[in-house]
């Protein structure tokens, strides 16, 4: 009986660790975000970009840090980015609530 759960555990430790293994193979920087998205991906730029300033000093008055707010909302950006372009911060703040 001790025997069989120690093999279990072993199996279950290499599988893990294979698994491990393979996943760091993939990582954030080997997917070419722009291309995949295409238009997308750039109009959710450009508006960061175009409303930095705005969005850092509101964003610095309620103490959340500028980059985090970004890497929450962007891709909702990039997502709502196929509906009307003055809608896209609207729509992007909207989803973030639910």
């Amino acid at each position: 009986m001790i025997k069989e759960k120690s093999n279990t555990l072993i199996s279950i430790y290499f599988t893990v660790l294979a698994l491990l293994c393979c996943c760091q193979r993939l990582k954030a920087d080997d997917f070419l975000y722009p291309e995949i998205f295409g238009n997308n991906w750039e109009k959710a730029e450009l508006l960061v970009g175009e409303n930095e300033a705005w969005m850092s000093e509101l964003l610095r008055q309620n103490k959340v840090d500028y980059h985090f707010a970004v890497s929450m909302v962007f891709p909702e950006l990039v997502r709502y980015s196929k509906q009307d372009g003055n809608n896209l911060v609207e729509s992007a703040v909207c989803s973030l609530r639910n």
